[in-house]
This record gives C-alpha cells, sequence and structure tokens, in this order.
C-alpha cells in the first residue's frame, strides 16, 4: 500500500453550490469551472485530509494535458499492471484509509449519481467500488464491473460518458452515504490503461423523462406517450415487428410491465415524437434540446441469441453540415452480450459523438429499436432519458472534429512496456499505424482498417521486443508520417 502526499497533485476536487439548496455538483477530480464556484474538497469541514491512495504498488498515474486527450483542462491517465488488487480510491482522510468515514447523507437523496468520462487505451473491463455503510448496519464494499453501467471495452477512440446510480441496490444491499469511506477504481490481476476527467457526484434532483418506464421514479416530467407537451407522440411498429405489453413482473425489470417485442424478420420498435412517419416528419416540431445533455437508458432481455441495433434520429452535425439524419448502431457498442439471456441495463450517452455525430434534440423525432432481416425476440422496459435540472452546469464536450491530420509523440517516451501513440483524423478512411525497428523491419502493425474521423488513441505493447529505438508511421488517405520512440527496458 502506498500513499500520496496531497501537495504531489492539486486535485480539483470540488463542490458546486447553487443557489438552489437541491442542486448540488460534488467533484470528486473535476477540474471544469462549473465545479469550482463553491469551494474545494480539500478545505471542507467534513473532511479532515481528502486526497488519493493507490494499493498493491503496481499502480501508475499522471495528468494529461493535451486538450485532445481531456475533456476539459486535464485529466488523470491511470495504469494498473496485474499484480492483484489493483486500485487507485478517492478517500475522505488519507492519514486513517479506511477507518474514518465522511457524512455525506445528500448522496442518498433518490436521483444521486456518481458520473464521470472514461477513455479506455486497453480494451478492458474496469471495476468500479463504493465502500460505505450498507442497510445502515456495516462498513462494506461493492466490487462492480463498469460493464454493468454501460461501458464499452471495445471503444478505445471516444470518451465515454458512465452514470452510476448510488441510491440502487447493489448485491442486495443498499448503501447509505452517512459513513462513506471511498470511490475506487479496481482491477484484479489484469493490465489496465485509461484515462479518467470530470468525476463528480450530482445530487440534485433530476428531471427524469420516461420514454417507456413504469416506474414512479421515471414520472417526474411525464411519459413521452401521456404528455400533453408532445400530443402526436406515440409508440410505433414498422415492417415486421409486433408487440405486446406483459403485466407479468417476473417479465419485468422494473416495476409490473414491460414490452415484449418480437420481429420475424427485419423490423421496428419506434418511440416517437410524431405519429406520422417518423423518417418523413417534419424536423422541429418537438424541442427536446436539454436531452444535449442526457443519457438514454433501457434495460434489454434478449430471448433469442440475435443483435439489435438502436436507431436515433434527429439533427446531426456531420463535420460542417447539418441536416435530419439518423443513426444506426448495433447494441453490442454500448455493451449488449447477445450470449447474454438474462436483464442487461444499457446506456446511450446522447452528449456525445455517436458514430462520427452530434444529434441536436431541438428538433427531436424519434428513437428505435430495430433489426436487419433477422428474427428477433426480445424484452424491454425501463427505457428513459435523464439529464440533469437547469440549476446544475453540465460538462459541455467540444462538438467538432479535427480539421487537419496528425501525428503526436508518444506518451511516455522513452517506455516500458507500453505507451500510448494518439492521432487525429479530419476524416474516416482507410488508415494503418505501423511500428518499424532501426532497420526499417516492420515489427507490428497496431491499425489496419478504416476508422472514423476524430482524435484516437491505441497502445502499442513491445514486452516482446528488445531495447532499442523504433518509428511508428501513420498512414491514411494521402497523409503519412513517422515518429520516433525510445523503448528502454
Amino acid at each position: 500500500m502506498k500513499k500520496f502526499s496531497l501537495a504531489l497533485f492539486s486535485l480539483a476536487l470540488v463542490v458546486l453550490f447553487s443557489s438552489n439548496a437541491f442542486s448540488q455538483n460534488y467533484g470528486i477530480f473535476a477540474d471544469s469551472s462549473a465545479f469550482t464556484t463553491g469551494g474545494n474538497l480539500y478545505t471542507d469541514s467534513n473532511l479532515p485530509a481528502p486526497g488519493m491512495y493507490y494499493m498493491d504498488g503496481v499502480s501508475v498515474w499522471n495528468y494529461v494535458t493535451n486538450t485532445d486527450s481531456t475533456i476539459c483542462g486535464r485529466a488523470m491517465h491511470i495504469q494498473f499492471f496485474g499484480g492483484g488488487d489493483d486500485r487507485i480510491s478517492f478517500v475522505p482522510d488519507t492519514n486513517n484509509y479506511g477507518t474514518v468515514q465522511a457524512d455525506m447523507s445528500q448522496w442518498n437523496a433518490p436521483n444521486a449519481q456518481l458520473i464521470f468520462y472514461i477513455k479506455l487505451i486497453a480494451p478492458v473491463d474496469v471495476n468500479i467500488a463504493f465502500c460505505a455503510w450498507r442497510d445502515s448496519s456495516t462498513v462494506d464494499e461493492s466490487d462492480e464491473p463498469l460493464t454493468d453501467h454501460g461501458l464499452n471495452i471495445h471503444d478505445t477512440t471516444t470518451w465515454q460518458r458512465i452514470v452510476v446510480p448510488l441510491n440502487r441496490q447493489d448485491d442486495g444491499h443498499h448503501f447509505d452515504y452517512s459513513q462513506w469511506n471511498w470511490f475506487a477504481f479496481r482491477d484484479r490481476d489484469n493490465y489496465s490503461n485509461f484515462l479518467v476527467d470530470e468525476m463528480y457526484v450530482d445530487y440534485s434532483p433530476k428531471t427524469t423523462f420516461g420514454i417507456y418506464a413504469d416506474s414512479s421514479a421515471f414520472n417526474q416530467d411525464g411519459n413521452l406517450l401521456d404528455n400533453s407537451a408532445f400530443p402526436n407522440s406515440t409508440l410505433m411498429t414498422e415492417d415486421n415487428c409486433t408487440f405486446t405489453q406483459t403485466t407479468d413482473p417476473s417479465k419485468a425489470f422494473e416495476g409490473s410491465n414491460a414490452l415484449d417485442v418480437t420481429y420475424t424478420g427485419s423490423g421496428k420498435i419506434v418511440f416517437t415524437a410524431e405519429k406520422a412517419d417518423p423518417e418523413n416528419a417534419t424536423a422541429g416540431t418537438v424541442n427536446l434540446g436539454k436531452f444535449n445533455e442526457g443519457t438514454l437508458f433501457f434495460s434489454i432481455k434478449l430471448l433469442d441469441t440475435v443483435n439489435v441495433n438502436v436507431n436515433i434520429e434527429s439533427i446531426a452535425y456531420r463535420l460542417r453540415s447539418s441536416d435530419v439524419n439518423g443513426s444506426d448502431e448495433n447494441l453490442a457498442d454500448f455493451g449488449l452480450n447477445k450470449s447474454d439471456t438474462s436483464w442487461q441495463r444499457l446506456n446511450v450517452d446522447l452528449s456525445g459523438p455517436i458514430d462520427g455525430d452530434y444529434f441536436d434534440y431541438s428538433q427531436f423525432l424519434s428513437f428505435t429499436f430495430r433489426s436487419h432481416g433477422d428474427a428477433a425476440h426480445f424484452l424491454l422496459d425501463g427505457v428513459y432519458v435523464q439529464y440533469p435540472t437547469s440549476a446544475t452546469t453540465a460538462v459541455q464536450k467540444e462538438k467538432t472534429l479535427p480539421t487537419v491530420f496528425s501525428l503526436k509523440q508518444n506518451y511516455p517516451n522513452p517506455f516500458n512496456p507500453s505507451t500510448a501513440i494518439e492521432f487525429s483524423l479530419p476524416k474516416s478512411g482507410q488508415t494503418t499505424l505501423e511500428v518499424y525497428n532501426v532497420l526499417g523491419q516492420k515489427v507490428t502493425e497496431l491499425v489496419n482498417r478504416n476508422m472514423t474521423a476524430g482524435n484516437h488513441i491505441v497502445t502499442f505493447n513491445a514486452s516482446s521486443l528488445p531495447s532499442g529505438v523504433y518509428f511508428y508511421q501513420l498512414t491514411s488517405g494521402n497523409f503519412s508520417q513517422v515518429k520516433k520512440m525510445m523503448l528502454l527496458k
């Protein structure tokens, strides 16, 4: 176990206090000015010596200040090298790790959430741990894979927004944050390499907009299918799709009702703001601009082993042009395991890019679950969009794509045995990233595929290579660039 001094890393651990006493953001690691208006965690009278801990002596971290690798000004770069119970913890008292409890009762609010952005440099699941009172009787710790909260372990190119409800059952237990010990990222005997940015607790009441959700928790702002503000909204099907509403609680994820959806071939079930054909409806009839800061949550239970797609149709920003357009994404990209027949809880970050496009929900049309030519049978429950109230300030990600090709210097350099290579593509295209030795011999090919426009990070693991100088070359379209790096073992 190893402890860092607070002076070594002046984390922006902050509390946002607005004029509304019930709308407060509590920053754990957040350098945006949105989280610095109410003081700093270090000076909080409830927390005697807050900071970070890491365990097992195999974890390393550093700050990243490259804006291409951050949401705001800087981010944390964390690596675990597979040495056991690796973890990095955010604690209320570094002098008494694991023994002093901080009273964070406000986190017991019904809609309190831990929110953070993560960018994987290597495709691996990471766990999140909470240590607090459980059932108000025992201080205990959870240990949950982030795939349970929507992490796509195969996505190493984009920032993923993760939302973890705090007021929930975990392994049959309920946490009480009046006795809080820590949050931790952890891993068990796996190599992990990832970035974390803008991590905070939002315990303000949320406006939760139900698309299809029969739990009372989702009725704060009405239901899309029964809301006077959206008189033309409906639930409709297209092609070879039928659905029924189940009333058997054993078939529901939450509450007593769920949708039982069947495709005999290609098919669609559509939650639309217009009863007219949503694909031809005139944009601008329903303004749901607040969805631009939201997350689409849903629960799905596959009764057939088959892929299902999600389609979001609205105004899409593509490079510098805007048009009504629809995404069409395989749910596997958002963590769906098509071999798992239990309920799976997934989410789609509406504030970020979806297949390279950003959507503007001030011209909302529809959400669709669809299949392309495959028979499918699944249950759907708890579909809703959740977004901050107007009293809170959300983190805004830049809705821009790179304007030029670029290949950055690898980091760290020199390195042993792994290093990260960043590059930017202003447009999609066939892309290769290759590594050569000083004799000009290719030693590995890191990338050889069609890649979308955007900023990308690729990890190079040179554990099988000898120390020395190597060169890495990026080629995409007519662009080609070479940089030098050094492996020191």
